[in-house]
């Protein structure tokens, strides 16, 4: 069984980790290459496999956080086309991963060696050997990392369709992508269009998108959380009030709830020299209803009246200025104006107000 030491950063590789940390250049993770060598001085000093046989391209990678890398290599005694990549069978004691700076200048990033390594047999049409080299080396999170991975040579293993590919049997979790069926009930999802059916608009897609928004639309606004009609054309990416109106039901509901409630009230009347004074509170006045009847003429009118306005009565054949209202700092006074006015009954006065 392979026994090897650990991924060592050689000093060509130090050198291009500072300049990408210092965002002189990036860091181009090219190849993977294998040999039979053995370094017995220091490893960091190392500008090459000491006898490196065969190169592998990258088969995919992942960031593991802490600045580490995870690469993955197939090691393969055989090609694409199904002839032997290998001229002379042998043992896998060094491993090198090499990468370029932004001109093309191509050095041995890390370097790994080990006793008793992996055996390489020359394929003989039968003997096909696949090898998983999973390596873990330090590229640091501000550097500016770039792979170069080539397709047509590379491999789907288990762990990379398990994290990036959806099995057939696989439902969708809250935390897992996966088969969705549609429905109304739990544990289905609600179809696109259903909710464009349910509000009687088209969805448009969020506010916070690029791009015209369209009127008569909705949208959605991942700041509020609410969805909203769009009122005008616009290429807005924030809500304005002006292009935007809410229309999901918790906004709604709240400016219903703000709205006044309004309250009616009959309130009470002085008289004084067969004249009367009806005194009505003036905090949220709206508006009154007076209904009168006269002695002698026997009709009957309801005469509307709001703060600072006279009320007129217009039923007999000569107009004349029957009521009047005055207000003080508390108060709305709706007086007679008129030594005739014991001609009229009062029915009913009724004043509207809201809180």
């Amino acid at each position: 069984m392979a026994n090897y030491l650990g991924w060592e950063i050689t000093n060509k590789g130090r050198e291009l980790l500072a300049r990408a940390m210092n965002n002189e250049t990036k860091i181009n993770v090219t190849k993977f290459k294998i040999g039979a060598g053995y370094n017995t001085g220091n490893d960091r000093e190392l500008t090459d496999l000491l006898d490196k046989r065969n190169e592998f391209p990258i088969n995919s990678y992942e960031r593991k956080g802490n600045g580490n890398v995870e690469f993955t290599f197939i090691v393969s005694n055989k090609t694409g086309s199904g002839t032997s990549a290998i001229t002379n069978s042998y043992k896998i004691s060094e491993m090198g991963i090499y990468a370029q700076d932004d001109f093309g200048t191509e050095i041995l990033y890390a370097y790994n060696k080990g006793t008793d390594g992996d055996y390489i047999p020359v394929f003989n049409g039968k003997n096909a050997i696949d090898i998983l080299e999973k390596c873990i080396i330090v590229v640091d999170q501000s550097a500016n990392l770039n792979v170069t991975i080539d397709s047509s040579n590379t491999y789907i293993t288990r762990d990379s369709a398990e994290r990036n590919y959806v099995k057939k049997t696989d439902y969708a979790t809250e935390n897992k992508a996966g088969i969705v069926t549609l429905g109304t009930t739990a544990n289905t999802a609600l179809e696109g269009n259903r909710l464009a059916e349910i509000i009687g608009l088209e969805f448009g897609g969020k506010i916070q998108d690029s791009g015209i928004k369209t009127a008569g639309k909705f949208y959605y606004d991942t700041v509020t959380k609410f969805y909203y009609e769009c009122l005008e054309n616009t290429n807005l990416t924030y809500n304005d009030s002006g292009k935007f109106r809410a229309i999901s039901n918790k906004p709604i509901s709240d400016k219903v709830e703000n709205l006044p409630r309004f309250y009616a009230k009959t309130t009470n009347i002085y008289f004084l020299n067969d004249r009367f004074t009806i005194k009505i509170p003036k905090s949220n006045f709206i508006f009154g209803i007076l209904a009168v009847s006269h002695k002698t003429h026997g009709w009957r009118n309801k005469i509307i009246f709001t703060e600072g306005e006279s009320c007129f009565e217009h039923v007999s054949s000569v107009s004349s200025q029957r009521l009047v209202i005055t207000t003080d700092s508390q108060n709305v006074y709706l007086s007679s104006q008129d030594k005739n006015i014991s001609l009229f009954l009062i029915n009913s006065v009724t004043f509207f107000y809201y809180d």
